[in-house]
């Protein structure tokens, strides 16, 4: 079986910012197509609402703060409009729920399921395929904290060694205390309906049908402190090398977001069959989608306009020999007849 690495898109997008829920049913065909029905909740604030625009024109005047309403729409055309591997969108709704959050709706049509990148996530989590033989494999991985290659380490003495574990420790503690309000109110609830016979399954429930999981933020947080106990482990880490960073722990909390160190895996064996039509699905919701947008509000900017930028004052001319000091006069300077034409910047959207 070929390796496949990956774990479920929308987890990523809970570590990347906010308290955040997520519902996501998934169903997929033999070729690997497949749609996405599901629900996310997340708090209204970046990454989800953008990058906060910045201007280095001292005389533009005071940008004026969004309204809720508006950083909900720019949040929800972010989704749509930077969401890659996706053929395209149906079903889509949102709103504003409690304690500055959205609740986003949607269904998405996907070709690859490993090329599926969920706005503002910029990775692959998941992987639908062949096994190589006749069989298919659904495959949740979790992120690796010996990808990154470890240093060679010396012999530390046992003083040292019983210092730097309190050390790694209060590390951990502080990288910990950095994501915990990212993580501990994160829900995800993911269920895969797939073609044929499943034959092997490896970490995954068998639930109605489908194969389930199931990930709550604190149970990941109770895994690691666990882990953290083991001098065993915190004395291998401390020996290869490495450190507790924020970014080794938010690996850590990968790892046990499927609760076990090793991959997660369903393997199905035929007859496959297709579950639905995808190109006649992904037809009709192209044709739909202008109409969408309208009814949604989100088939333009319906922003405010903003105030233009009050016209710098005039400024007397400058002399040649202001321009260039220690002389009275401008070179000419050697032109081609003809300037190359430079060409307008690509919008990654």
């Amino acid at each position: 079986m070929r390796a496949l690495r990956a774990a479920a898109a929308v987890i990523a997008i809970a570590l990347a910012g906010g308290c955040f829920e997520g519902k996501g049913d998934l169903t997929l065909n033999p070729d690997g197509s497949g749609k996405v029905t599901g629900e996310i909740t997340f708090i209204l604030e970046a990454p989800w609402t953008g990058p906060k625009r910045t201007t280095t024109n001292p005389n533009a005047p005071p940008e004026t703060p969004k309204t809720p309403d508006e950083l909900t729409r720019e949040a929800v055309l972010l989704i749509l409009q930077r969401s890659s591997g996706i053929d395209a969108w149906k079903d889509v709704s949102f709103e504003q729920a409690a304690g500055n959050r959205v609740r986003f709706k949607g269904t998405a049509y996907f070709r690859d399921l490993s090329k599926v990148r969920i706005s503002p996530d910029s990775k692959s989590r998941l992987s639908f395929g062949s096994d190589g033989t006749n069989q298919l494999v659904l495959v949740l991985s979790r992120s690796s904290i010996g990808a990154e290659p470890a240093k060679a380490g010396r012999l530390i003495g046992p003083d040292e060694l019983a210092k730097r574990l309190k050390d790694e420790r209060a590390k951990y503690q502080l990288a910990r205390s950095a994501i915990t309000r990212e993580m501990l109110g994160m829900m995800l609830d993911l269920a895969f309906r797939v073609p044929g016979t499943v034959d092997e399954v490896k970490n995954i429930e068998e639930k109605g049908g489908a194969m389930a999981v199931h990930v709550e933020g604190f149970r990941i947080f109770q895994a690691l402190d666990v882990q953290m106990i083991d001098n065993a482990f915190v004395g291998g880490v401390i020996f290869s090398g490495r450190t507790f960073s924020e970014q080794m722990v938010r690996d850590m909390a990968n790892q046990k977001v499927f609760g076990l160190k090793g991959d997660c895996w369903a393997r199905m064996k035929g007859p496959f069959a297709n579950r639905f039509e995808y190109k006649a699905e992904v037809d009709a919701a192209k044709k739909a989608y202008p109409g969408m947008l309208a009814k949604l509000g989100l088939e333009k900017d319906k922003s405010p306009p903003r105030p233009p930028a009050p016209a710098p004052a005039p400024t007397p001319p400058k002399k040649a020999a202001d321009l260039i000091p220690g002389k009275g006069t401008v070179p000419n300077l050697p032109l081609p007849d003809k300037l190359p034409t430079i060409p307008a910047p690509i919008l990654p959207f």
